[in-house]
């Protein structure tokens, strides 16, 4: 027989039997194939082989690529799908029949979002069986016919299982099952093609169907001599390994080598755990074995602190002379842990290899040109042509210009891409003809669009490298090898696409689908092994290959051993059922896999991770979530300890800790987070600006505060309530793309339109009234839009809309208030501004300070001689003048000592300073602050004061003043974070301020 079976344990040195072989063959004759489960292992053995000269001459591939060399010499030309390809054909067809009424009992399942994906793998798994529509439409009438109420569903299944074929042979296509079956029977009449090639099979502890048959097909119709190893023995660990065990057996006959367990592999320190382990596990034997210092058990609060106290370990092994090449931590949910895991390393300054997968719209260049496609096919939006021209490789050119855009289109409310596009050119920005190009090519086909697309994503992914390039290949970055993979993803996923064009039943994408689909295809971030990194995998991936020290991480339950995954459409206990009511009426079963094995396949794989290493196991588990929840440790845990006597010691680390013991080996930063906080909390209370707050003792702030020549009141203010935000609102004024919030938008509409609607009643010689109060309602509203027009409250529509009505109402609100108010008084002055810049008034000198400012509205009495000052505030209630120095209000004072000043000659008495809030509830609609008693006597005013105390309260306020102004000439910078927020929310810049409240 030409197959050569090799089994025995896991460490019986079938690789050695294997590699021999190859080593042998390629000496011989034809070049031999050797055959290995992933890519990651084909590059592991092509090494190897690299070592013994004879890399050359041996094919080292994976299985996929096997096919694919079985296809080229049987001359197949039939082409399968992809995945994407094989999901979209499925959505066709559930479209088809649920549409279509042809469904009975799956017509609302067919709707949803994952049953073409769900479809798509039950079709595969049915064509894997070797089962045509017309043997499996029988297999499901039959099986209908034998359970009461199950008919409309059978019936369904055969319709889309049929459907789905017919689909795949109308485009010309084939599932990737039935393709690798095409090819083994194109083999199979054609055994002469395949030459004497041999072909070796290492490191796979399973075959599938369509790979056993490979190996038959090879074997004894071909005649080409074929060895496989399958690790195997008559023992819990391979329970799940005896069907395809027996298979190859049948094969082999008599031509089996049986190999024994061997120690070899160990270290001679870690001989005696690590093999008594490989011998033990999952046997019914008390527990013998003496760990020593080779098994080590390490427990985290939570998933952070379980990854932590690996990575602080590896440091330790790293720093002892282990090379990192030699390391490996095995997580069982890779893609889960995978991004946490990158982080917890990175921060201990550990380098690791490890494959994420992410979003194509996650990577740089997928985002950026996923904006591209939407500004051009979908119209997008404003926010699309931005993250675009900030994308890598776009013709953004300068930051500040892009910079400039986004404020405008902010500010401005642009919503659309052609608004935005406009708005650029306005700026000068580089002409954009990339848009244009994708709509030229979307006129002309798919096909040229894909083109386009992919001629765009090609030029951006080399654009960045052009410029200053001195000939070279560049060396990239991580995240321009993710670019290129997303590139390499993007080309492959449209080639399938182009797939589902050919034939006549053409399947298409609308533009907004193909934008979905192009988002969400996953991209491989990172990669496999590479020298000086440890290595994060999942345990399968380690099998064909060993490693001095393994880390078997995130042992818990339901994660390792993992949960089998309900199977969508046929259950184990219906697959059996289905096959009992073939057998029963005489015809051959389908056979399909069942599922129930699930746990034995998950023990296998724990045995095969833990005969890995060579001289160190170390396995860990948390005893929380992310949340703090309470979470089980793998029962997994308890076979492994159930094999050690005594039990290995195991080392903690609390949920949330931040230090480190002086004897853990960590990073620096690490250490440095840790003795800040041994400290303790008093000594950083102590080490922030809080207690040790310096003042601002550079000479050039300290000349630039001298030559101030006047202070606005709400600096003051500002100052008041804590010097840290005014040193950081006021003297670094840091810049901003963000349009002004809704409510400073908000207070500037509806300021100037009731500035104009009181305005025009004022040079009407008229008084707001409950006469003039419709007419004035109504000119309010005309400006009011005029005002939103020229500056919109929000850049979002439906909250613009919103908000103008909101607007509007409020100040209809204040305007009936003022109504019921009474006031003698006429608004006659608006906006009056003195030592603002452009203002023809200067800044009014009140002895201890110079002041600033622009005063809302200025109410006088008919001779002019008295006035009240009202500064428009918010939707809050305001404060009564009795409280203005609890608050730090200076405003409304400062501004009647110097309207008094301006107008001395005049003898303007300003009898009253109010703060009023326009749409506030009507209960707090009230102004607030002081009117003198006497004055404007038939208005309602809550609050009045003697002129005395007005005098009192005037004086207190300058001589606060005052004093601020002092203390900031002195470069006194205390913070206070209490009073730092508007709504005492705390510190409002604790990223600069870093202080404690």
């Amino acid at each position: 027989m030409p197959l050569e079976l090799v089994t025995g344990p896991a460490n019986a040195e079938k690789a050695g039997h294997v590699l021999s072989g190859v080593r042998r063959a390629a000496q011989a004759g034809p070049v031999p194939l050797l055959v290995v489960p992933t890519r990651r292992d084909v590059d592991v053995y092509r090494r190897e082989l690299a070592g013994d000269a004879v890399a050359l001459g041996v094919a080292v591939m994976d299985f996929d690529e096997l096919l694919r060399e079985m296809a080229r010499r049987a001359d197949v030309s039939s082409r399968s799908l992809g995945l994407v390809g094989r999901e979209r054909v499925a959505a066709a067809v559930a479209d088809a029949l649920a549409g279509g009424e042809r469904l009975r009992a799956l017509t609302k399942a067919a709707t949803t979002g994952g049953f073409p994906a769900a479809l798509a793998r039950f079709c595969g798994e049915i064509a894997q069986a070797r089962c045509d529509p017309r043997r499996f439409a029988r297999a499901m009438s039959i099986w209908g016919a034998s359970e009461h109420g199950r008919e409309a569903f059978a019936a369904d299944l055969a319709r889309l299982y049929g459907a789905y074929v017919e689909r795949l042979e109308r485009i010309d296509r084939v599932d990737p099952a039935q393709h690798g079956w095409l090819v083994l029977d194109a083999l199979r009449l054609r055994p002469a093609a395949w030459g004497a090639t041999p072909v070796f099979l290492y490191g796979f502890d399973d075959l599938a169907p369509i790979q056993l048959d490979a190996v038959r097909t090879l074997a004894a119709n071909v005649g080409a001599q074929v060895t496989v190893s399958l690790p195997f023995e008559a023992r819990a660990a391979f329970a799940g390994r005896g069907q395809t065990r027996g298979d190859l057996a049948e094969l082999a006959g008599s031509n089996i080598v049986v190999l024994p367990p061997s120690d070899r592999h160990y270290a001679d320190a870690s001989r005696t755990a690590l093999h008594g382990l490989e011998r033990t596990l999952f046997e019914s034997v008390p527990a013998s074995v003496d760990p020593g210092a080779t098994i080590e058990l390490l427990e985290g609060g939570d998933p952070r602190a379980e990854l932590e106290l690996i990575a602080e370990r590896v440091r330790r092994l790293l720093d002892g002379g282990q090379s990192a090449d030699g390391i490996a931590l095995a997580l069982r949910d890779v893609a889960v842990a995978a991004p946490l895991a990158e982080a917890v390393f990175a921060e201990a300054g550990i380098e690791v290899a490890l494959e994420l997968w992410r979003p194509l719209h996650r990577t740089a260049l997928g985002r950026g040109l996923l904006a591209l496609l939407r500004c051009a096919l979908l119209g997008g939006g404003a926010d699309d042509l931005l993250v675009w021209l900030r994308a890598p490789g776009a013709p953004g050119g300068s930051g500040r210009r892009v910079d400039s855009l986004e404020a405008s289109i902010r500010e401005r409310g642009l919503v659309g891409a052609d608004g935005a596009l406009e708005e650029w050119a306005r700026l000068g920005g580089h002409d954009l003809t990339a848009i244009s190009r994708l709509r030229e090519a979307r006129a002309r086909g798919r096909g040229e669009l894909f083109d386009a697309l992919l001629r765009e994503a090609a030029r951006m992914l080399a654009a960045p490298h052009r410029e200053g390039s001195t000939g070279t290949a560049p060396v990239l970055g991580r995240e321009q090898v993710a670019d290129a993979a997303a590139l390499w993803r993007l080309t492959r996923l449209l080639d399938e696409l182009r797939d589902l064009e050919h034939g006549a039943a053409r399947i298409t994408l609308d533009d907004e689908a193909l934008c979905e689909l192009i988002a969400e295809v996953e991209v491989p971030i990172g990669g496999g092994a590479r020298p000086g990194a440890i290595l994060v995998t999942d345990p399968l991936a380690l099998r064909a290959r060993r490693v001095d020290v393994l880390f078997l991480g995130r042992m818990q339950e339901g994660v390792f051993p993992r949960s089998g995954r309900p199977e969508p459409f046929l259950g184990d206990d219906e697959r059996r059922s289905i096959d009992h009511a073939l057998a029963a009426a005489g015809e051959q079963p389908l056979r399909l896999r069942v599922h129930e094995d699930q746990l034995d396949a998950e023990r296998y794989q724990l045995y095969a991770a833990v005969s890995r290493p060579r001289e160190r196991l170390i396995v860990s588990w948390h005893r929380a979530d992310e949340d703090g929840e309470p979470v089980v440790r793998s029962p997994f845990v308890d076979d492994l300890l159930a094999v050690f006597a005594p039990a290995p010691q195991v080392r903690d680390r609390r949920l949330g800790s931040v230090g480190w013991l002086p004897r853990d080996r960590v990073s620096s930063s690490q250490r440095a987070l840790s003795d800040a906080l041994s400290e303790g909390q008093e000594r950083l209370r102590a080490a922030s600006v809080r207690d040790d707050a310096q003042p601002l003792s550079h000479p050039d702030v300290r000349a630039m505060l001298a030559a101030r020549d006047s202070w606005s009141a709400t600096e003051l203010e500002v100052y008041a309530r804590c010097p840290v935000r005014w040193f950081v609102e006021r003297l670094l004024r840091p810049g901003t793309i963000e349009p002004d919030a809704e409510p400073l938008s908000r207070g500037r509409v509806g300021h100037a339109a009731l500035e104009r609607t009181l305005r025009e009643l004022a040079q009407a010689g008229q008084r707001l009234d409950q006469e003039t109060l419709e007419a004035s309602i109504a000119r309010l509203r005309v400006h009011l839009r005029a005002e939103e027009e020229a500056s919109p409250i929000s850049s979002d529509p439906r909250r613009r809309l919103a908000e103008s009505g909101r607007l509007e109402a409020d100040l209809i609100r204040y305007l009936e208030h003022h109504v019921e108010v009474g006031s003698s008084l006429t608004p006659s002055d608006f906006e009056l501004s003195f030592g603002v810049a452009g203002t023809e008034l200067p800044a009014v000198d009140l002895g201890v300070i110079k002041v600033k400012g622009r005063i809302d509205r200025i109410d006088r009495s008919a001779d002019r001689r008295e006035a009240i000052i009202v500064d428009y505030k918010g939707r809050a209630a305001q404060a009564p003048a009795a409280k203005w120095l609890d608050d730090g209000l200076l405003q409304a004072g400062l501004y009647s000592l110097a309207l008094e000043q301006l107008e001395q000659q005049a003898g303007t008495r300003v009898v009253g300073a109010l703060y009023q809030p326009v749409g506030a509830e009507p209960r707090l609609m009230s102004a607030r602050g002081f009117v003198e008693e006497g004055a404007d006597a038939t208005a309602s005013y809550k609050d009045r004061l003697a002129p005395e105390d007005r005098d009192e309260l005037l004086d207190a306020i300058l001589a606060r003043a005052g004093q601020l102004t002092r203390d900031i000439l002195a470069g006194v910078l205390e913070p206070s974070p209490e009073r730092c927020s508007w709504n005492n929310s705390g510190c409002a810049y604790p990223s600069i301020c870093r202080c404690e409240a």
